[in-house]
């Protein structure tokens, strides 16, 4: 399509280019206003959920248009009520007037039908619940027992306080995401799809099952500036889940390598998944130190991952596409075609830096100024107008005034839902804060004497079954409000505590029943949805192992002295190695269930923490490997 014909479409008088434009405006403006002008962070939040509500009602339409009318009303009275009286409403002492709590309730109505809308009905039922309990505190038996609170309480801590809807979730999704969310879309703008593409299949052509590879490289990459495992799955599986299956993978297999590389990615430094900054808030700890220790247990995930698809490539008889410089490479396939819908084989120019430094210059310029201490806004502000401005002067970039406008418009589109759900669960924050419910819980814990494992591993189903239905916002959010505070009565660090329950609400969406993920993988795969799920948690088992290990030891997140460090990874290392050999189940040879047995008890004994476990899991581990060695050779004896 010409550009005549783009902004002639933009123009016409549709509701959807009405959401467009206006979405557009509200990007810029908003994007313009958190750097120049000051004010506070709750301000800001209420002006983000204003824009965010008419935005979501008028986007996501109903079957009635009067329906969404209405709606429109109940979010706009109330949120310019909050808007223009929020000096008066900072200072005042007293209780609320009956006019508040009025536009109090209608404002939760509002959020609670926004986020139906954006993220599905868990999370609103989940929040009514919460919701309910504050107020029949006074008859729930035994812990849950509390006093409750009335209306008027109510209207103060959810909508006025900043201890509720507009609590740190909303105030750093107005900020911090937002901007991060704007600056993906800039660089999708800017080409950054086919960078990762053409990136990801040179550095791994010449490798054993490359094609697999490049979709783990190509869902790291785009993982890490879109935060979402599904949109990352959707986006990057067309064109890797045929390549893989035309490799040699089962469908099932191929649609779980794209699953599991999608969900690493929100979970890897330097740009990780919107989570990630709330956790930055929640402890109080800059970006840096959260890409610091989120750096090993991302790359404990990935080496898992390669491990196991490298060791079924060699099970299945894949070999590498391009084996050296000096030979040919194999005859072009319809697998070759990166972008089906074009039918173009894949570019491997070695000019990538002259024709993407418009992108890779300001990524660089990213890691640099995180890896400086600067502020998170200020880097991503940079890190922006840099790239504006190469893209502008480079003439291999086709950013146009269109791309610009889309940018804006698309960033905040995609931040609908994350909005939505932030504002739902500062309900549930509202009402854990109010009634005590983490404090009794965390006692009732510690009355118990659970061991520490065992507190881990409900924390662990409790954010897989909050996860099934949540956006990994919210169940990170929902998750650490309760979690946190029992893993702290440990002795656990709050960073860890934090680390450990942000892996797991990222890695809820690949887990069955509700993998949204790998259900997605599945579709695109044209495969079973459940085998899919489960082949996606075997071959990410680091994914769920690791958070363990940095709970019982904060040396593999880099939090102890060097020597520590060395020797607490280099055992992960060999424990992750050994775990991802025995769900292969393939070394030189196929092997024997109780051979993969050994090795994945060696693996678990490696990564848990004591000097008598790690040498029976190095044996153990070499045990295995020996024993597939010499069945090797014994096999070879035989044909001979």
């Amino acid at each position: 399509m010409s550009d005549t014909s783009k902004w002639k479409s933009l123009f016409k008088p549709t509701r959807e280019n009405l959401c467009f434009w206006l979405m557009f405006v509200i990007g810029l403006a908003h994007i313009l206003m958190l750097r120049l002008i000051p004010t506070t962070p709750q301000y800001k939040a209420m002006l983000f959920l204003l824009y965010t509500l008419v935005c979501i009602f008028l986007v996501k339409k109903s079957r009635f248009l009067i329906v969404d009318i209405f709606f429109l009303i109940i979010s706009l009275v109330p949120m310019l009520y909050l808007i223009i009286n929020y000096q008066m409403l900072m200072m005042r002492a007293t209780s609320p007037p009956l006019h508040e709590w009025i536009l109090a309730i209608t404002l939760l109505l509002a959020i609670v039908e926004a986020t139906r809308r954006t993220t599905g009905l868990p999370l609103v039922i989940i929040s009514i619940i919460f919701l309910i309990y504050g107020f029949v505190g006074p008859w729930m038996p035994g812990i849950l027992w509390h006093r409750g609170f009335t209306l008027q309480r109510m209207t103060q801590n959810m909508i006025i306080v900043s201890t509720g809807v507009f609590s740190s979730p909303m105030q750093t999704a107005s900020t911090i995401i937002v901007a991060f969310v704007i600056m993906g879309e800039m660089m999708l703008q800017c080409g950054a799809g086919d960078l990762f593409t053409r990136a990801s299949s040179n550095l791994t052509k010449r490798l054993t099952a490359g094609r697999a590879k490049m979709s783990v490289v190509a869902g790291l990459l785009f993982g890490m500036i879109n935060g979402s495992a599904a949109a990352n799955v959707v986006t990057t599986g067309q064109i890797t889940i045929p390549l893989m299956k035309d490799e040699g993978y089962s469908a099932e297999y191929a649609g779980a390598i794209t699953a599991a590389a999608a969900t690493g990615g929100p979970l890897s430094p330097p740009v990780m998944g919107a989570a990630a900054f709330l956790l930055a808030e929640y402890c109080s700890i800059t970006y840096a130190e959260v890409c610091k220790i989120a750096l090993m247990p991302a790359v404990f995930f990935y080496l898992g991952l390669f491990v196991c698809i490298h060791f079924k490539a060699k099970h299945l008889g894949i070999k590498a596409q391009v084996s050296s410089k000096n030979e040919t490479e194999q005859p072009a396939t319809a697998a070759d075609e990166i972008v089906p819908a074009k039918n173009e084989p894949v570019k491997t120019s070695p000019n990538i830096f002259i024709e993407f430094f418009h992108l890779i210059i300001p990524l660089i310029v990213l890691i640099v100024l995180i890896a400086m201490v600067y502020p998170i806004l200020y880097s991503c502000f940079i890190c922006m107008i840099i790239m504006l401005v190469l893209a502008v002067i480079n003439p291999r970039c086709k950013f146009t005034v269109v791309s610009f406008i889309k940018t804006f418009s698309n960033g905040i589109k995609a931040t609908l839902s994350v909005a939505a759900a932030c504002a739902c669960s500062g309900i549930i924050i509202s009402v854990i804060g109010t009634t005590g419910l983490g404090i009794t819980f965390t006692s009732f814990v510690l009355s118990r004497n659970i061991p520490l494992l065992v507190a881990l591993f409900f924390t662990m189903l409790i954010l897989i079954l909050l996860g099934m239905g949540l956006p990994a916002v919210a169940s990170y959010i929902v998750g650490s409000s309760v979690a946190v505070s029992v893993l702290a009565s440990y002795g656990v660090a709050t960073p860890t505590a934090h680390m450990f329950v942000y892996c797991f609400a990222s890695l809820a969406v690949l887990t069955p029943p509700v993998a949204l993920a790998a259900y997605a993988a599945a579709g695109i795969a044209k495969a079973n949805p459940v085998k899919t799920g489960w082949t996606a948690v075997a071959i990410s088992i680091a994914g769920f192992i690791v958070p363990y290990v940095f709970v019982m030891d904060p040396a593999v997140i880099l939090m102890s002295d060097p020597l520590s460090c060395i020797f607490r990874i280099v055992l992960t290392t060999i424990g992750v190695c050994g775990l991802a050999l025995g769900i292969t189940g393939y070394f030189r040879n196929k092997m024997r269930i109780w051979t993969r047995v050994i090795l994945i008890i060696g693996g678990l004994c490696s990564v848990y923490p004591t000097i008598f476990s790690d040498i029976a899991g190095v044996l153990l581990i070499a045990v295995g490997i020996l024993i597939n060695i010499f069945m090797e050779r014994e096999n070879t004896l035989k044909l001979v």
